[in-house]
């Protein structure tokens, strides 16, 4: 992964792909442009294989698959992030502004010590 790159924590619903994660793969191609990066997703859950496809619109998939992350509880989702974010070093990284997402975001920031910026429309 470049400095350059742009990552959207994808997330599900009632074992489908949430609308909210292809918005957000749309508003990260266009900070790619603008960056000269890629865009990755990434998906954290038990088993993620069945959404890859429903994130085609990334340059680059990570599917993070561990029992912990079956069912959301911070802890789990926030070090299998921190892990993701140290290891790839992308340039933003795009949360939801929903209930997995206001949780995990502020609690992300914390441990990398960087910005958080909440409520994004654009």
């Amino acid at each position: 992964m470049s400095a350059q790159d742009i990552l959207v924590v994808a997330e599900t619903n009632r074992g489908q792909l949430a609308d909210m994660s292809l918005e957000m793969l749309g508003a990260a191609r266009q900070l790619a442009a603008g960056t000269g990066g890629k865009v990755v997703a990434v998906l954290l859950s038990a088993d993620g294989a069945a959404y890859a496809e429903g994130l085609s619109a990334a340059d680059r998939i990570l599917l993070v698959n561990d029992p912990l992350l079956a069912g959301f509880s911070p802890q789990p989702f926030v070090a299998a992030l921190e892990g993701v974010v140290k290891a790839e070093g992308p340039r933003a990284v795009l949360i939801g502004s929903t209930s997995v997402g206001l949780d995990v975001g502020p609690l992300l920031a914390a441990k990398l010590d960087a910005p958080v910026i909440n409520g994004c429309r654009s």
